[in-house]
């Protein structure tokens, strides 16, 4: 119910700070370390990072809240926890898929605030993690959501280091993407690419700002609003 209301009345809610961090914080530690996490029918963790997602989307008292809380390092252990389950093949229902696609739109969120984003360069599993998350293409969400964090983390030049791939990633990880952001307007309309394809453009730009717009990546802007 919560995260129905944060999600819908993101307006109405955005002056509010959320009072159930203490609580929803303490959910996701449990949760976390719990043994039979992921064998539990109906699992609270993937709900739990949902909601810590929408709040701090919602406002920046929350992304506040939640970093004073020490909420960024904990959530960051329930990343580490699932991401160590996933495979390239792995279902995109399971819950170890579902936390960590909550989780890099979460910490993507967070990059707009500058005190959460000095916590997360000070942890750099939180960037290894994201990094790996562009490697499961069975989780396409996953994927998308990936990109979208490592381009918010690119707006802040300390972050932008960190995630700014050395010659190996980029050549057998990033550049799929990147070569998809640049050929986006030859893309047929219906090609499954072309999510992924929006999803890389801004990531290119920011991680190499000096360009300037191209036909192709015009044509990307106008096709992202």
């Amino acid at each position: 119910m919560q995260t129905i209301l944060f999600s819908r009345f993101p307006e109405i809610l955005q002056p509010y700070k959320y009072a159930g961090y203490p609580m929803l914080i303490r959910t996701i530690e449990m949760e976390t370390a719990d043994d039979r996490l992921f064998a539990k029918p109906i699992p609270l963790l993937p709900a739990a990072c949902e909601l810590a997602y929408y709040t701090v989307k919602v406002s920046a008292l929350n992304a506040e809240e939640l970093r004073r809380e020490n909420g960024l390092e904990i959530v960051a252990k329930a990343f580490s926890r699932c991401i160590d389950v996933i495979s390239p093949k792995t279902n995109p229902q399971e819950t170890s898929v579902q936390v960590c696609t909550h989780l890099v739109h979460l910490y993507g969120s967070a990059a707009l605030f500058e005190k959460c984003r000095e916590v997360i360069a000070q942890n750099v599993s939180i960037i290894k993690n994201l990094c790996r998350c562009l490697t499961f293409q069975g989780a396409p969400l996953l994927t998308i959501g990936s990109l979208g964090a490592v381009s918010a983390f690119a707006v802040d030049s300390a972050l932008q280091e960190l995630v700014r791939p050395p010659p190996v990633f980029l050549f057998f990880f990033l550049l799929p993407f990147l070569t998809l952001a640049f050929f986006f307007s030859f893309l047929p309309a219906h090609s499954q690419r072309r999510p992924l394809a929006l999803a890389s453009s801004p990531l290119r730009v920011r991680l190499h700002p000096s360009r300037e717009w191209s036909g192709c990546d015009r044509g990307v802007q106008r096709a992202g609003g």
